[in-house]
């Protein structure tokens, strides 16, 4: 499936939320479509994890963007909120960690083992001009090297 339908489906799921928190989203998806071989629920789950977290960061705006790498698709998830603090970006994915009043901490610790069930990895990175950054990457299905001639 290409992963752009899922990013559509995870951001109408979520557009009310951005909408009543007054934080503008931008997508920016690549031009062809980047197929995955993955469970569509498991990867809009992640998503939603991903677009929640940014909208609980409190910044003014949420981008998301697809991009072809070397035999690789890549959804990055990007706020403009404070960012990652430096005690939890050590264990970020660890089950319990959390910066949220009443997090249970499972939501990235869970993302986390979903993306790699599907053999791709998940990080998460502050931006050098303040937010953060998480990032899923992905196996481009076979059949999709081939025609990219990746």
């Amino acid at each position: 499936m290409d992963v752009s339908q899922v990013v559509e489906s995870a951001l109408t799921l979520t557009a009310s939320d951005f909408a009543q928190a007054n934080v503008e989203v931008s997508v920016d998806t690549h031009a062809t479509p980047l197929t995955v071989h993955v469970d569509p629920v498991h990867l809009e789950q992640v998503l939603l994890n991903l677009l929640r977290n940014a909208l609980d960061a409190g910044g003014a705006s949420v981008e998301v963007r697809t991009a072809l790498q070397t035999g690789l698709v890549a959804i990055e998830v990007r706020d403009t909120g404070p960012g990652l603090p430096d005690d939890v970006r050590a264990r970020l994915f660890s089950p319990f960690t959390t910066t949220k009043p009443g997090g249970l901490g499972l939501g990235l610790s869970l993302s986390h083992s979903l993306v790699e069930g599907m053999h791709g990895t998940l990080s998460g990175e502050n931006r050098p001009e303040g937010g953060a950054t998480f990032t899923v990457t992905l196996p481009l299905a076979t059949r999709a090297v081939e025609a990219a001639g990746a």
